[in-house]
């Protein structure tokens, strides 16, 4: 009876554009384990540090955008334009990482300089971590979803 309504100019509906891939819901407990066992493993030597919160913020990144801009992972190895427009924004995204990487080298300076009741750490960390890692989380999430943006408008452009 309804039939002869739908056609194939219909716009998509915003349950067709919703993901049903959970990599950007979960995109925070994926970066927690690589964040850790980078940092167990690297913590002896001098840019142990900046390895474990470079993986874990290009984790946490990277996972929000393909987890926010395709539905599956179908979306992404099944179309090459896709793999290309991913590469293309691993230069911004390597830029982001040399800030982030400067960031942990003065974050960590600066801690040494700092009162106690700033670095003095209790069960719930120190102001100062707290002060570290809330930016780090923000800009990490605030990239994640700039490169799912990208995403999104490079490959309906191109598929389009």
């Amino acid at each position: 009876m309804f039939d002869e309504y739908r056609s194939g100019d219909e716009p998509e509906s915003s349950e067709d554009k919703k993901t049903t891939w959970w990599l950007g819901r979960w995109a925070h407990v994926l970066t927690i384990p690589v964040w850790f066992i980078l940092f167990v493993a690297f913590n002896d030597r001098p840019w142990g540090p900046y390895v474990s919160v470079g993986a874990a913020y290009t984790v946490l990144v990277f996972c929000l955008a393909l987890g926010n801009a395709f539905k599956d992972l179908d979306d992404v190895l099944g179309n090459p334009h896709a793999l290309a427009c991913i590469a293309k924004l691993m230069i911004p995204h390597l830029f982001a990482l040399a800030l982030v990487a400067w960031g942990v080298y003065e974050w960590l300076n600066l801690s040494r300089t700092l009162p106690v009741w700033v670095t003095h750490e209790g069960r719930k960390g120190s102001v100062w971590y707290w002060c570290g890692m809330l930016p780090l989380g923000g800009a990490g999430y605030w990239e994640g979803f700039w490169m799912a943006g990208k995403l999104r408008k490079h490959c309906a452009v191109a598929e389009g």
